[in-house]
C-alpha cells in the first residue's frame, strides 16, 4: 500500500510520521517494536485515535479524527485560570454580594458553606468565564468548568471534560491541612484553598504547613508554574478582610492589590 492509496482511503489523516521499525503482514496488523515518538500522540490526540499502518515507511493514521481535532482544538483554547485572576473575581464578587455575605456569616457552619458553594462560586466562575458546578464533584467543595463530558449517545455525562479550578472551602484551620492535601489528588491548572485565620502567627503556622505537603506532592515540580495553587484566608468569626497567598517555588506568597 502506497501513501497516495492511503490518502484516498483516509481522507481524514491528519499526519503521516515516523515511528521507527515495525514488524507485520499483510494479513495481521504490524506489532510495534520500539517505542515511536510522535508528535501527535505525545501531545493532546490520544493512542486510542491512531493505529499502526504497515507499509513501506510506517505511518499514524487517525481513525477518528474529527473527535480528535475537536480534542485538540478544545486543549489550546482552555481558559487558564491565573491566582490574580481568581482573587480579582473573588474580590469583585464579594464586593457585589456585601450584604448577603454579611448576613450569612452568622449562619450556622452547614448554612455558611452552601451558601458559599451555591451563591458565591457561582458568581465567580461568571466572573471568570467559566461554569460552577452545583453539587460535590469527586468530595472536591467546588469545582469550575468550561465543558461537561458526552456520553456514547451525545448526552451531557455526570463529569466535566476537565477541571479549570478546583476548590475547598473549609471553616475550620485546624482542618484545613485535610483540604490542601485533597486538592492536590486534581488534576487542574489552579487549585484554590478557603480558610480562616488571625494574621500573623497562626496564619504563617499554617502556610508552612500547606508549603510542606504541596512541596511533597509536587513530583513533576510544576506547582509554581502548570497547576498553581491559591490560599485565601479570612478573618476568624468576623470575615471582615481577606488575604491571599500564591505558591510560588521557594513558597506562599502574599498577593498585593494591583
Amino acid at each position: 500500500m502506497t501513501r497516495a492509496m492511503i490518502a484516498r482511503s483516509w481522507p481524514f489523516i491528519l499526519s503521516i510520521c515516523a515511528l521507527g521499525k515495525v514488524q507485520g503482514t499483510a494479513s495481521q496488523p504490524p506489532r510495534k517494536l520500539a517505542t515511536p515518538i510522535c508528535g501527535y500522540r505525545a501531545g493532546k490526540i490520544g493512542h486510542g485515535d491512531c493505529r499502526f499502518v504497515g507499509i513501506a515507511t510506517p505511518t499514524c493514521v487517525l481513525l477518528h479524527p474529527p473527535a480528535a481535532l475537536s480534542r485538540l482544538s478544545t486543549h489550546i483554547s482552555m481558559n487558564r485560570i491565573t491566582p490574580r485572576d481568581f482573587r480579582n473575581a473573588f474580590v469583585a464578587v464579594m464586593k457585589s454580594e456585601h450584604d448577603s455575605f454579611r448576613t450569612a456569616v452568622g449562619f450556622e457552619a452547614k448554612s455558611y458553606n452552601y451558601y458559599m458553594r451555591a451563591t458565591i462560586f457561582p458568581k465567580i466562575a461568571k466572573h471568570l468565564g467559566l461554569l460552577s458546578w452545583k453539587k460535590q464533584y469527586y468530595t472536591l467543595e467546588g469545582m469550575f468548568y468550561e465543558e461537561r463530558g458526552m456520553d456514547n449517545f451525545g448526552n451531557h455525562a455526570a463529569y466535566a471534560k476537565w477541571i479549570s479550578v478546583a476548590l475547598e472551602h473549609q471553616n475550620s484551620a485546624t482542618k484545613a491541612h485535610e483540604s490542601i492535601n485533597k486538592l492536590q489528588l486534581f488534576n487542574a491548572p489552579l487549585k484554590v484553598l478557603i480558610t480562616y485565620a488571625a494574621e500573623g502567627t497562626a496564619a504563617d503556622s499554617l502556610l508552612h504547613q500547606y508549603e510542606k505537603i504541596i512541596s511533597a506532592s509536587d513530583v513533576f515540580n510544576d506547582f509554581a508554574t502548570l497547576r498553581q495553587q491559591l490560599v485565601i484566608l479570612g478573618t476568624p468569626k468576623t470575615v471582615r478582610e481577606w488575604r491571599f497567598y500564591a505558591y510560588e517555588s521557594d513558597g506562599f506568597v502574599l498577593m498585593l492589590p494591583t
